[in-house]
């Protein structure tokens, strides 16, 4: 399994920024720190790298996966396997099971040595811990590293290859740094890192499947609902819990229906409209993205987006 939903990114300005230097890992997210998983599943350009780059992922419309958790991990599951493990990853999809992450941090680097790990298996490098990111890390920095695990010995070369503004679906980070991390051959994968607050990994790009992941600030209110001039909704509260309220901002009472489909585009509710409001339950839907489409006698009147947690 490529390493992680570990993810980061970036503020858009015209200014130039001075090269980030990831000098230690004594700013890792404390325990009980948690945020959102996204994907998007293919399709995506990683663009390239350099000084003071802006890459933007804005146009895309990621499906939320999931979340992930800064855990204890001696306080894990799998804490025996790997003891010496000093910081921790709980990544919890909305379907399926958890997975954790157990990591090293030293004054020299952040190593990986337990990656995917559930209780049918995952990538155990105990024998000779991933190198995550060396200490300092400076743009233009070229580290190989040579790793084992379950399959063999494997060796990985490190570039930071750029540094710059990361625009996502939902925030924009100033003073990213990219990482590239080469397996051999095709085999590789970008890394956007944040360095302030926390150092965190905040996005991710696989080559393997072209998939592009957003670990964190993936706040469903700042998804933009599409609405005609005269029709705006609002859904409340959105992530829904348990109920919410689906409101029609109309000039008049409308006539309809409120269409909810899941992220395969499968109708999983119909909803009546009353005196421009829907009532939307919780029962029978799992958690993750949903999708609403407000339809009328005259067609559809309002499209948008929610989350089930």
């Amino acid at each position: 399994m490529k390493q992680l939903f570990t993810i980061t990114a970036l503020a858009l300005s015209t200014a130039a920024y001075a090269q980030p230097v990831i000098s230690n890992g004594n700013n890792m997210p404390p325990v009980g720190y948690s945020d959102t998983v996204s994907i998007v599943a293919t399709g995506a350009n990683p663009g390239s790298g350099g000084a003071n780059v802006t890459w933007n992922f804005s146009a895309h419309t990621p499906m939320l996966v999931g979340k992930f958790t800064v855990v204890n991990p001696a306080n894990t599951p799998y804490a025996s396997t790997f003891p010496s493990a000093t910081f921790g990853i709980e990544l919890t999809p909305f379907s399926g099971s958890s997975m954790y992450e157990y990591y090293i941090i030293s004054a020299a680097k952040w190593e990986t040595v337990g990656g995917g790990i559930t209780s049918s298996g995952g990538d155990d490098y105990t024998p000779n811990p991933k190198t995550m990111i060396p200490f300092p890390f400076s743009f233009n920095d070229v580290v190989t590293d040579v790793f084992t695990k379950q399959n063999g010995t494997h060796n990985l070369t490190m570039t930071y290859d750029g540094y710059g503004t990361l625009i996502t679906p939902y925030i924009t980070y100033n003073n990213v740094v990219r990482m590239k991390r080469e397996f051999g051959g095709n085999d590789y994968f970008y890394e956007w890192f944040v360095t302030t607050p926390y150092l965190m990994t905040v996005a991710t790009y696989d080559n393997n499947n072209g998939r592009l992941t957003f670990v964190g600030k993936s706040v469903i209110n700042s998804i933009k609902d599409v609405s005609t001039a005269s029709t705006q909704v609002t859904v409340i509260p959105n992530p829904v819990t348990s109920s919410a309220i689906i409101r029609i901002n109309a000039a008049s009472n409308l006539n309809g229906k409120v269409i909810v489909t899941n992220v395969m585009g499968s109708v999983v509710k119909e909803l009546s409209v009353k005196n421009n409001e829907a009532i939307l339950s919780r029962e029978g839907l799992t958690a993750g993205l949903y999708f609403y489409n407000v339809v009328t006698e005259k067609g559809s009147a309002a499209k948008g987006k929610f989350v089930v947690e």
